[in-house]
């Protein structure tokens, strides 16, 4: 059973808005006031509105390359631009994908060390490594 709501808390702290939006809202006195601005500071405001949104557009353009990353870890092709962590979570984020060749990255780090696998699906996922030529002759 479920008693009664509580008493309210506390008012939040305040949170300042960022420069751009503070540079976009102007109350009525505010719009007064700057049609007797002075050319040069209007045009020093201009320049600090521009500046500002170009930050801005560098922050989107940063949260959009950084969104799209995680959007490749969580849906991995397996290809060598793409790879996978393991045939396993290959076969998991793409169950309709054949047994067969795939590029895997375990450390997930650049995709420069991938390499390539055999992940055999059809037994849940299998990661299948080839084996290094280098090493294939024992005395």
């Amino acid at each position: 059973m479920i008693g009664p709501p509580g008493v309210p808390g506390p008012p939040g702290d305040i949170i300042q808005p960022l420069p751009i939006q503070q540079a976009s809202r102007k109350n009525r006195r505010q719009a007064e006031d700057d049609d007797g601005v002075q050319g040069d500071e209007a045009a020093g405001m201009a320049d600090y509105d521009m500046e500002a949104t170009a930050d801005m557009e560098d922050v989107f353009g940063s949260l959009n390359n950084l969104k799209q990353d995680i959007e490749r870890m969580k849906f991995p092709m397996g290809t060598q631009d793409n790879p996978a962590r393991t045939c396993n979570d290959l076969h998991l984020s793409q169950p309709d994908f054949p047994d067969g060749e795939y590029w895997i990255d375990p450390n997930q780090g650049c995709t420069g060390d991938s390499f390539k696998v055999y992940c055999n699906f059809t037994a849940g996922g299998e990661t299948c490594i080839y084996p290094d030529k280098k090493s294939a002759g024992v005395r």
